[in-house]
């Protein structure tokens, strides 16, 4: 689906959708880079640390997304098959969570629906505008929040959405949503988008 497609698509659902009074919680953060890519209960994770590559795996989606220095990173969740990380920098002046989940709509569909939470949780003019986004080539969805973590105005967000389609058919939400100080450089979030690695269908074996 091309940007003026779905984006003509997003206007029309966000008239339509309904929207939910509950927000996702954020797992509570922990200042150590996690040594096991073992869950409490002994299973092995989907969201696993490579040490040789300096990266997050998520095989099931086919992506991956590596750690720079000065980003703290606390060991990966999992819950009904949603796989979540959560980043920190600066004591805490960003912090981003990262999660991929399971995608059963079309990607503008739910971009729709969590538009809708945002404005009913933030408010109307909190929320800003849906832009394009970029990530390692791939084309997504972002939106700004005036104020972040239930209208704490010392702090804004940024959410990005992307998904990835498996060689396998399956579909994947990749999303990062980042809360940070009104005064932070918001430029630093945007980096991170450098960070992920596709090796989905649409761009098959990583390039080079």
């Amino acid at each position: 689906m091309s940007y003026s497609t779905g984006l003509l698509a997003l206007t029309s659902i966000l008239l339509l959708v309904g929207c939910n009074d509950e927000t996702p919680e954020t797992p509570p953060a922990k200042k150590t880079l996690p040594k096991r890519n073992v869950l409490l209960d002994g299973t092995e994770p989907d969201l696993t640390f490579s040490e040789s590559g300096g990266a997050y795996v998520h095989k099931l989606s086919q992506t991956q997304f590596r750690i720079s220095q000065g980003w703290q990173v606390s060991p990966p969740q999992m819950k009904d098959r949603v796989s979540s990380l959560r980043l920190q920098r600066n004591g805490g002046e960003f912090d981003v969570t990262l999660t991929w989940s399971p995608l059963k709509s079309q990607l503008v569909e739910v971009v729709a629906t969590e538009l809708k939470l945002f404005r009913q949780r933030h408010g109307e003019g909190n929320v800003g505008l849906i832009e394009r986004a970029e990530a390692g080539g791939k084309v997504g969805w972002k939106v700004d929040l005036a104020s972040e973590v239930d209208s704490d105005v010392s702090r804004r967000g940024r959410v990005y959405w992307f998904e990835s389609e498996t060689t396998n058919d399956r579909r994947w939400k990749i999303k990062l949503r980042a809360s940070f100080s009104q005064d932070a450089d918001a430029t630093e979030i945007d980096k991170l988008l450098t960070h992920f690695e596709w090796t989905d269908r649409e761009y098959g074996p990583q390039r080079q």
